[in-house]
């Protein structure tokens, strides 16, 4: 099959003809945004129903994020395929959402299975798997329906995945896959096309990664993506940037050949979609209640707070907006706080961007590649420095590579952006996201005393030329 069956799971409990059918609060969805926003509004003291017509805790626990990273540590340990596939399962839960369930169930939650759709202003319809329906009430709506894989239209595609025997694959497939493909083509060198190469190349498949921009991670500085390229060819993934895919083949057993833009062609026996994700919000009946929504939008619109209309909120993948877990819960808890009586923004821009291959990639804030619309809080303009950790003491000791680079805003030295390649990026870029987040003065950052001989010494140097050019800069200003 060319995907995971995405069929709901059953569970009798949860999914009786049981429970209030007026509530506070509907949540339409229940991945990551939705367990963590219905689990806060019960606790405080709201009337709370979880729709999900597939599994509870979404895609990351069992589909994404879960399976990939352990996939990825396995391939690091060097362990063969069969282990790194029980591990896997095993991190996964076997894709059982019994737990997320009954954690649900324990803050005060109704669980209900079936595909939700909006029938008016307060009403919303459950189409459930067994043909019965059921129909809820409710004050507010949370929209957390999260995103599905992009198939591009590409001529053949459509034949090889009507065969039905996993000659493609989505993100899901490969993380579900209990046989090693002898040779795998991704298409899309982002975070998930970069993540899966790695993985699966230093799990003993024969790997070539195709990108249409001129290098991996094109919104990034080109130093990210030309570091990444280096850790992805070092681990035999063979990558070919500036390069789209014309056309696909179907060869039956021996999988798919595809032909490229300029020439050429490459074979494999599973070809891998990695090109982006598209928000799910669609035929859920919005139009039912926000009379000016945009059909072609594609992604449903938030305000600061997370409203999409009156009443009408939205959270995770579904807007667009931080498509990580992490900017998902971040926005659901508060939403969550909004709902039972605060006013809380969500400040999504400021959400750290990760890959998680080895060496990682950690970005944060505004960097030299973000575009002009995103730009609207700068009084001057993005200026950066950055230091390779080979310099560091760490590097000497530990041999590790990578690269990290700080960006202000270099008419008052506030700190906006920050970019790091490195061993435990995420980790490592922890002092970065807290100073973008708070809007450090890059004068202030310089000052604080790094540990010797750790990762973070790699801040020193940058931020003291840094400081040193916004102190000079107004020296030498007129006036």
């Amino acid at each position: 099959m060319t995907d995971v069956e995405r069929e709901p799971a059953q569970d009798a409990e949860t999914d009786a003809e049981t429970g209030p059918e007026t509530l506070d609060v509907v949540v339409l969805g229940g991945g990551s945004a939705g367990e963590v926003v219905a689990a806060e509004c019960a606790r405080a003291g709201r009337s709370v129903a979880v729709v999900e017509d597939h599994l509870v805790g979404g895609e990351c626990p069992y589909l994404a994020c879960i399976p990939s990273k352990s996939l990825l540590a396995s391939a690091a340990e060097g362990v063969d395929w069969a282990e790194a596939v029980r591990r896997r399962d095993e991190h996964a839960k076997h894709q059982d959402d019994t737990e997320a369930v009954q954690d649900l169930r324990q803050a005060g939650v109704v669980v209900i299975r079936g595909r939700g759709v909006v029938e008016a202003p307060g009403g919303l319809r459950v189409e459930r798997a067994a043909g019965s329906t059921r129909r809820l009430r409710f004050v507010d709506l949370v929209v957390c329906t999260g995103s599905e894989a992009v198939i591009p239209e590409l001529p053949g595609l459509d034949d090889v995945r009507s065969r039905g025997d996993g000659g493609v694959w989505t993100s899901e497939a490969a993380l579900t896959a209990t046989e090693l493909p002898p040779s795998l083509l991704v298409l899309g060198g982002g975070p998930v096309g970069a993540e899966l190469a790695q993985a699966f190349s230093l799990l003993g498949s024969r790997v070539t990664l195709i990108e249409s921009a001129d290098r991996l991670l094109p919104t990034e500085p080109a130093f990210a993506g030309e570091l990444l390229e280096q850790a992805l060819t070092a681990a035999g993934v063979r990558v070919l940037t500036g390069t789209s895919a014309e056309s696909v083949a179907d060869e039956g057993n021996q999988g798919v050949t595809v032909s490229l833009s300029g020439g050429g062609t490459v074979a494999a026996q599973r070809l891998l979609i990695a090109v982006g994700r598209r928000p799910r919000w669609r035929d859920l009946g919005l139009e039912q209640v926000i009379p000016d929504l945009d059909q072609d939008a594609k992604a449903v619109s938030i305000d600061e707070y997370g409203r999409v209309a009156e009443h009408i909120w939205a959270a995770g993948d579904v807007t667009g907006q931080a498509p990580y877990t992490h900017g998902a819960t971040h926005a659901a808890r508060l939403i969550a706080a909004n709902l039972v009586g605060g006013e809380r923004a969500l400040r999504l821009d400021t959400a750290p961007r990760a890959v998680y291959t080895r060496p990682g990639v950690l970005s944060v804030g505004l960097t030299p590649a973000s575009p002009e619309r995103a730009r609207h809080g700068l009084r001057g303009s993005i200026v950066g420095d950055g230091a390779d950790l080979a310099d560091t003491a760490y590097g000497y000791l530990t041999a590790a590579t990578g690269r990290i680079e700080v960006y202000i805003d270099d008419a008052d030295g506030r700190v906006v952006g920050a970019v790091g390649v490195a061993p435990d990026a995420a980790d490592l870029m922890g002092q970065a996201i807290l100073a973008v987040r708070a809007g450090v003065l890059v004068m202030d950052w310089a000052q604080v005393i790094q540990p010797f001989p750790a990762a973070s010494e790699v801040f020193g140097e940058p931020l003291r030329r840094l400081a040193v050019r916004v102190v000079e800069g107004r020296l030498h200003s007129p006036g």
